[in-house]
């Protein structure tokens, strides 16, 4: 969330840098808004275990992919329904977005690693072997290597046991990295 609220923050810089003014803003053509504004509070507003949490967040990623479709000719639009359907097909593939524990740590969010090893809903879950798509999952894209099945089961349930050995091997299973 602060990645979002940095990246508007700079946006709306850089467009007043060059010559933009927040009144054009009034001016752009937005279809369809409470669909999105449904669709975000779905995300937000949802229980975190289960099927029901699950089939809220598919309609919320339907609601969202549906409000940017018909906003296309709006600047930026294409962008965002790119990245939009790039995170559902991920979501769908995995039943949720796997993130690695490096991109968690990587990112200042290592407090939030025990909330989701015990707790990660549908929204999110600690990446592991069977998840597919990883190239577009939340994680390090640069060689960064999964936890194996024996770790990520250790992790549950034992959020402060050691995720790899100081040999940069996985400590569970047969000690190697899943890809």
């Amino acid at each position: 969330m602060k990645l979002v609220l940095v990246v508007l923050v700079l946006a709306l810089m850089v467009g007043l840098i060059t010559g933009g003014r927040f009144a054009g803003l009034s001016s752009l053509r937005i279809r369809l808004a409470p669909l999105a504004i449904v669709g975000l509070a779905l995300q937000f507003l949802s229980p975190s275990r289960g099927d029901l949490p699950y089939l809220l967040l598919i309609a919320s990623f339907l609601m969202l992919t549906v409000f940017a479709a018909v906003n296309l000719r709006t600047p930026g639009f294409p962008l965002i329904l790119i990245g939009m359907l790039m995170n559902f097909l991920v979501i769908g593939a995995n039943h949720g977005m796997p993130v690695t524990e490096h991109a968690l740590i990587a990112s200042g969010q290592q407090d939030t690693l025990t909330e989701l090893v015990h707790d990660g809903g549908e929204k999110h879950h600690l990446a592991g072997p069977g998840d597919r798509l990883m190239f577009l999952a939340d994680g390090e894209r640069r060689g960064h290597r999964r936890l194996c099945g024996s770790c990520v089961r250790d992790r549950r349930r034992d959020a402060q046991s050691p995720i790899r050995s100081r040999e940069g091997r996985c400590p569970g299973g047969d000690g190697r990295y899943s890809r």
